[in-house]
């Protein structure tokens, strides 16, 4: 223990003295020969010291004033301890305010037992400490600057919300990182993480690998079921339509068994009970869903610590007809693979067209054309002449395809392997194209993204190879018109994951449009330029858009088998540019004061001593 203001000792001292040196002083009186007993009471009220010192006598009173003084002269050097509490001399706290800290594990949320300690950790604060706090939630938010000011940091504490998404644990880090770049006596600096450690792999920004990190856990199991995995399809065949697929998994310690029911549009659809072993996911396909669009509800009824994860939705887009002009000599392939999705509307011509519908997707099919209408996005095969924004380098006979872009929309699910092309074109991309299949010889086929259009060139006559026989073929064609048209865009962003940002086109002339939150509140969000971007998708629900010509909906959901995964971890695992880093359990070493105590104790003794002396005297 030591006194932060030693100095108050120096008048606790004069007055002890001076309260035993009234004890001290002796009382002479003086004999009177008075001829009535009524003059006695004069006599009796000559009180005053009026002699040397006296013999010091045993006095309860006295003790009881020299402690008051004691205590209070205590209380105002300001005793302090090195106690082991949450604190430090420039402190930065990141609060984990992610969906798995609403487990209710502890009552009556890890959140609130997180807000909790934190309120601790600025209670704990020294007099010449400061305290920067961060929430990590779907977003990563500073809620105080460095500040020794205990009220503020107190108020901002109360302003955060838990919210429905993952913690952006890294990029907190990556602020605290910027926050304290450059800053003098780093040494100073502790950071500390309040969290039930439900986070992906960490790594520590460079800026912060000297300073010393500390982890609060909070929680007490893992005892929750979740939905990791949604989503919608079309599906593929004749009949068309949709189908969907949704993923669970246990993630506690012992099987459970649960209900998980289907509705459509609020309508119960399908009910079936699902039993999983511990730490088990299933995945189940769901078929029958309505051509017509829709939204579609998954609600597990378990009784577990988390709820956010047991219910999903998922809007189930209308699909429009997709205008297609095939421009070909006659390709049987072609007007076969066409002709399996009914969702398209496709007319034959000899030649391309001047002008078309909006929307309309041009297949070029080795027929020369001068010029593209405005606006059309198109599949471009073989020897189109100069609608191709990318010239022609070379023909190259028996090429090999060495490697192609897995990623791109077009591509995904397609294997390439062994395919055999008697001849091809060698491209040379067109500035702002990339390069989707790559030969022995160069570019065999790229693709353009101009925003108003877009154009996928494919060097080769498909009647020249063999990958009109392979599996990939038609899944090829599916995924081209879909990314030309745009149809696979519109269609994902109905749906969303809590945390991300959805960019959506606004209609003309709007300044800013409506957005209804899942607790039916409104929210008025401002339209920059030609787009709206909605970036407060923090709990999971239903959004409602309720300007006209928005998407009339938007459904925002966890799917974050991180985040559902509640066990609490006692120990958080960082690596660092040197290597691990040592995170220590616990808190932080600051000092403590403890005035207030003997304030009050001082305060108490007085009532006492107030007490005994009224009761002698009465």
């Amino acid at each position: 223990m030591h006194w932060l203001a030693p100095w108050w000792w120096l008048l606790g001292l004069p007055l002890m003295a001076g309260i035993i040196l009234l004890y001290l002083l002796k009382l002479r009186r003086h004999d009177f020969v008075v001829p009535s007993v009524w003059l006695w009471e004069q006599a009796l009220q000559d009180l005053q010291a009026n002699a040397p010192l006296q013999k010091l006598r045993r006095n309860l009173l006295l003790f009881v004033q020299l402690l008051i003084v004691l205590l209070l002269i205590a209380a105002l050097a300001r005793p302090a301890l090195q106690w082991a509490v949450r604190g430090g001399q420039r402190m930065v706290l990141i609060l984990d305010a992610s969906a798995s800290m609403q487990s209710t594990d502890v009552s009556p949320n890890r959140f609130a037992v997180a807000r909790a300690a934190a309120h601790k950790a600025v209670e704990a604060l020294g007099p010449r400490d400061e305290m920067l706090i961060i929430a990590a939630g779907c977003s990563t938010r500073t809620i105080s600057l460095f500040t020794a000011d205990k009220r503020a940091l107190h108020a901002a504490l109360d302003r955060v919300q838990v919210t429905d998404g993952p913690a952006d644990m890294a990029a907190a880090l990556e602020l605290v990182s910027g926050l304290v770049h450059g800053e003098k006596n780093s040494s100073d600096r502790q950071l500390e993480i309040i969290s039930d450690g439900a986070l992906p792999a960490l790594s520590l920004p460079e800026g912060l690998s000297a300073m010393p990190v500390h982890f609060v856990s909070v929680g007490k199991r893992g005892d929750n079921v979740g939905i990791t995995v949604m989503s919608v399809r079309r599906r593929v065949g004749h009949t068309g339509g949709f189908e969907g697929l949704i993923g669970m998994k246990n993630f506690g310690p012992k099987a459970r068994t649960f209900t998980l029911e289907l509705s459509v549009n609020g309508s119960l659809r399908d009910a079936r009970e699902i039993t999983l072993e511990a730490g088990k996911q299933r995945t189940d396909v769901l078929g029958d869903l309505p051509d017509g669009g829709g939204l579609l509800t998954a609600h597990l009824d378990v009784q577990d610590d988390l709820a956010v994860d047991n219910t999903a939705d998922l809007i189930i887009p209308k699909v429009e007809p997709v205008p297609v002009v095939l421009v070909t000599p006659g390709n049987l392939f072609l007007e076969t693979v066409l002709a399996l999705d009914p969702t398209l509307k496709v007319v034959t011509r000899g030649s391309a067209p001047a002008l078309v519908d909006p929307g309309t997707v041009l297949i070029i099919d080795n027929v020369p054309t001068p010029t593209l209408p405005a606006g059309a996005s198109a599949l471009l095969l073989g020897a189109v002449g100069a609608c191709a924004p990318d010239s022609v380098v070379s023909t190259s006979t028996d090429p090999a395809i060495t490697d192609w872009n897995h990623r791109h929309p077009s591509l995904l699910g397609v294997s390439l392997q062994d395919v055999a092309i008697s001849k091809c074109d060698v491209l040379r991309p067109a500035e702002g194209a990339e390069t989707l299949i790559e030969g022995n010889a160069g570019a065999l086929a790229v693709a353009r993204d101009l925003h108003t259009r877009r154009l996928l060139h494919l060097g080769w006559d498909l009647r020249h190879s063999d990958f009109p026989l392979r599996v990939g073929f038609p899944v090829f064609m599916g995924n081209a018109l879909d990314w030309l048209s745009g149809q696979r865009e519109r269609a994902a962003v109905l749906n969303a994951r809590t945390g991300q940002t959805l960019v959506l086109p606004a209609p003309a002339n709007t300044a800013s449009i409506i957005l209804q939150l899942p607790d039916k509140s409104e929210l008025r969000v401002p339209v920059t330029g030609a787009t709206v971007a909605l970036d407060r998708l923090t709990r999971a629900g239903v959004y409602h858009l309720t300007t006209p010509g928005m998407p009339p909906q938007v459904a925002v959901n966890l799917l974050d088998g991180h985040e559902s995964d509640t066990a609490p971890r006692p120990q958080l695992e960082l690596d660092g540019t040197h290597g691990h880093v040592a995170v220590q359990a616990g808190a932080v070493q600051t000092e403590q004061e403890f005035w207030r105590p003997l304030l009050l104790l001082a305060l108490a003794l007085l009532c006492i001593e107030w007490w005994i002396f009224h009761r002698r005297i009465g």
